[in-house]
């Protein structure tokens, strides 16, 4: 049977229930009740394409606007982002390189690494986006013209259905994907 695993989110959900009907010919009222039931399967990495491809990220230079002007400047703040795989499992820890360079004259505060779900459902031409930081995690102060390489650092992804899968066959309204940030 090819449907899609349950889910839910705050503009869409997939939910299955047991509906019970208790005809009684005797009495003139019959009996009704549900029950929510969670639909889950397998899903084998392997079969998908690309999961085990490494993935590397690179920036070389943060753009912002100033505060009182409104221009854009450029300052060469880069960072480096490596993954061993870019499909995981629940439960699984995911390791992960993340060099940050400070090739400015100023101090930066901190970089955070954010691992994110962003839900998208539409139907017709409604489309709504919700983002949700799964995992964050914060480096300490980079000062000018050093760099900083966060040392043993991995993910832990978590357990249960509070993640649910990226792939939810069977359903094309609902369309679920993770992200890594570097903030």
């Amino acid at each position: 049977m090819n449907i899609p695993w349950s889910f839910s989110s705050f503009y869409g959900n997939i939910l299955y229930f047991i509906l019970v009907k208790l005809k009684r010919s005797w009495k003139h009222s019959d009996l009704k009740t549900d029950c929510p039931v969670t639909v889950s399967g397998i899903l084998d990495l392997n079969e998908i394409p690309g999961t085990v491809n490494q993935i590397t990220a690179k920036k070389c230079q943060l753009q912002y606007k100033t505060k009182w002007t409104g221009t854009l400047k450029t300052i060469p703040i880069g960072f480096e982002l490596k993954l061993n795989q870019s499909g995981f499992a629940v439960g699984e820890n995911v390791p992960v390189y993340v060099c940050v360079k400070n090739l400015s004259d100023q101090n930066v505060q901190h970089c955070t690494l954010v691992f994110q779900r962003v839900t998208t459902c539409q139907v017709r031409n409604d489309k709504r986006v919700t983002t949700d930081d799964i995992i964050t995690i914060t480096s300490p102060a980079v000062p000018p013209g050093q760099y900083f390489v966060w040392q043993n650092l991995s993910l832990q992804i978590p357990n249960g259905s509070s993640l649910p899968v990226c792939n939810l066959s069977g359903c094309s309204l609902i369309i679920v994907e993770y992200r890594i940030k570097v903030r």
